[in-house]
């Protein structure tokens, strides 16, 4: 874990030798790095419909989100960074699929 400050809480896990530096042994555990916290609603439509011998189903699924927030410096828990929008952190998340089938053959997009 790298924290802006010298008080770095991993440190403490891990011992050097006093004469040369290297590690000789570290503990191991779960650490609370930092936090993520998310809001949003989920939807699903589906519709299907034949056409003589054949069937179209077509599905969108996707979600809104209403909130995306990041504690990045776990030394810094009140430090809250709204990243909603920013790149790789969309609002809107959709996907669409149609399906034609006839017989046992079907084709999706």
């Amino acid at each position: 874990m790298d924290i802006p400050s010298i008080d770095n809480q991993s440190c403490a896990a891990v011992d050097r030798d006093p004469t040369s530096g290297f590690i000789t042994d570290f503990r191991s555990g779960l650490i609370n790095l930092c936090s993520v916290e998310t809001r949003g609603v989920d939807f699903r439509a589906d519709y299907g419909f034949d056409i003589a011998k054949s069937r179209v189903d077509l599905t969108i699924n996707g979600t809104r989100f209403l909130g995306l927030e990041e504690v990045r410096d776990p030394s810094a828990p009140d430090e809250v960074v709204q990243v909603l929008g920013q790149f790789s952190n969309p609002k809107w998340i959709v996907n669409f699929t149609a399906d034609y089938s006839i017989g046992d053959f079907t084709f999706g997009w």
